[in-house]
């Protein structure tokens, strides 16, 4: 889409209370009036319908995920008075929790006597002490916990710094392919993780299956002028190009 200007949107009846559907109706070339108040209500109602579920779906979630999981989270805290708070808001919520409400992390609690007594005693303890001391009286539950919690990375900010990352590479380098945008990607995602390419010897077994694909390619191209499946969409040419005489 071509830069649009502030008199542009004006010229097009575009101003504040205008909704995004509504204005992205009146920058489409050629659109009329009559054809905007034809597929206006159409648009509006699909688009209540998905923001509707949306909502719905991250409310759900942010719900089951505050509920239990953040509570239980509070107890490997650094402080053994919010540590202690969190063990004692936690246990409330689930001797009050009905056997039918309970998520499958609840039910793992509540199933397990041994956790729930050490979950008691840990809420009780005077003075408030840390999860992980107290001799081991807490060992179970620290362990169960620091598996969840510490014992996997966050692949929530992964995927999003993968996301951004990779929105800054398309915009930078804007015919780049998806193999390209692939390679670029793992590359510097090791570069981050390691600080540096592996060696040769580890890498040249890998390029050498890859020189002799791309060989094999090749002269499957020679002799047929088949370009191989799945690397037409980025190999091949006019038909006049893959004339080898």
């Amino acid at each position: 889409m071509s830069q649009v200007t502030r008199e542009g949107l004006i010229d097009k009846g575009i101003d504040e209370q205008t909704t995004w559907i509504k204005a992205a109706l009146l920058l489409i070339p050629g659109m009329t009036s009559e054809d905007i108040d034809d597929i206006l209500p159409l648009l509006m109602e699909q688009h209540q319908q998905v923001s509707t579920r949306m909502a719905s779906h991250l409310s759900l979630t942010a719900l089951n995920i505050s509920r239990s999981t953040w509570m239980s989270a509070a107890m490997l805290d650094l402080d053994p008075a919010a540590a202690q708070c969190g063990a004692r808001q936690f246990h409330d919520h689930l001797v009050r929790l009905s056997a039918q409400a309970a998520s499958p992390y609840e039910r793992a609690w509540l199933e397990d006597e041994e956790m729930m007594a050490q979950l008691a005693a840990f809420a009780a303890a005077e003075p408030p002490c840390l999860l992980w001391r107290k001799q081991g009286a807490f060992k179970g539950m620290f362990v169960f916990l620091a598996d969840r919690f510490l014992g996997c990375p966050d692949s929530v900010l992964d995927c999003e710094g993968v996301h951004a990352k990779w929105k800054w590479v398309e915009h930078v380098r804007r015919a780049i392919a998806f193999p390209g945008l692939n390679a670029v990607l793992r590359l510097n995602d090791h570069l981050l993780q390691h600080q540096r390419l592996p060696d040769y010897e580890v890498l040249r077994p890998h390029m050498a299956a890859l020189v002799a694909e791309s060989r094999q390619q090749y002269e499957e191209l020679r002799r047929t002028g088949d370009v191989a499946r799945g690397m037409r969409s980025r190999r091949q040419g006019p038909a006049e190009t893959l004339a080898f005489d």
